[in-house]
């Protein structure tokens, strides 16, 4: 659970960056993509 915490901080600190999430859009993207082809 610890590591969910920290993680979750992470993630809230990453999304004051616009860079950050069209980095993680771009990520959900491409997994998506490799979903589709299965």
């Amino acid at each position: 659970e610890a590591t969910i915490i920290a993680a979750a901080k992470k993630l809230e600190s990453h999304q004051q960056s616009g860079r950050v999430m069209k980095e993680y859009e771009k990520s959900i993207a491409t997994l998506e993509n490799e979903i589709d082809r299965v």
